[in-house]
């Protein structure tokens, strides 16, 4: 992984065998950012969640292959990293949910966005989930 701070914003490369959640927990965690992101790029391995209200817990689903990451978005706070995941396979299938792990294969390239506010998160009485705390 490397990254570059320009005022507000980082930009951030992963290389081939870098995992995204740990590398985006570094560079919060030296930087001591709060704030939104977005990227793209490749991966050969894919942990994703979709929430099920009524269990109130994710269901995970893995992906060992190749594949484009057509969107990353999320949020990076003190407490947590909250993001979401699109990508295609081969055949142009797209998969999406929560972000739990990926493993880049190529490359993959993040923009943070710094927001100067302190982020963090409580439990959502109503649906178990976690909440940013605002």
């Amino acid at each position: 992984m490397k990254y570059r701070v320009f005022g507000d914003k980082i930009v951030v490369r992963l290389d081939p065998g870098d995992e995204v959640v740990n590398c985006l927990e570094e560079v919060r965690n030296r930087e001591k950012i709060n704030g939104f992101f977005f990227g793209i790029g490749t991966v050969n391995h894919l942990k994703i969640g979709f929430y099920d209200f009524h269990k109130r817990e994710y269901v995970e689903k893995n992906f060992d292959e190749d594949l484009e990451v057509t969107s990353l978005s999320g949020n990076i706070g003190k407490d947590r990293i909250h993001s979401h995941i699109t990508v295609t396979d081969g055949n142009y299938q797209a998969y999406g949910g929560h972000l739990i792990e990926a493993r880049v294969s190529g490359t993959m390239e993040i923009l943070i966005f710094d927001i100067g506010l302190e982020l963090t998160t409580k439990i959502n009485e109503d649906t178990g989930g976690r909440i940013l705390d605002i």
